[in-house]
């Protein structure tokens, strides 16, 4: 992310100091780049194979459940 000053155009891709710039003391900054998305929140899909495998799993376990406390 990039700042620039509004009143002279100086940019600077790190915050200004005091959040003011460095080259005529204005306080009239803003940053000109679009923060960026987070994109670690969006998983993909389970594929088929994966569904298969974790019902496969819960079926074991409740098989073994079953077979050590119900019986």
């Amino acid at each position: 992310m990039s700042y620039v000053c509004l009143d002279c155009t100086h940019r600077s891709k790190k915050k200004f100091p005091g959040g003011k710039c460095p080259a005529c003391n204005s306080f009239n900054i803003k940053s000109d780049s679009k923060p960026q998305a987070d994109t670690s929140r969006q998983q993909e899909r389970k594929t088929l194979v994966e569904y298969f495998i974790l019902i496969l799993f819960w079926g074991f376990l409740l098989w073994g459940i079953w077979d050590r406390y119900l019986k």
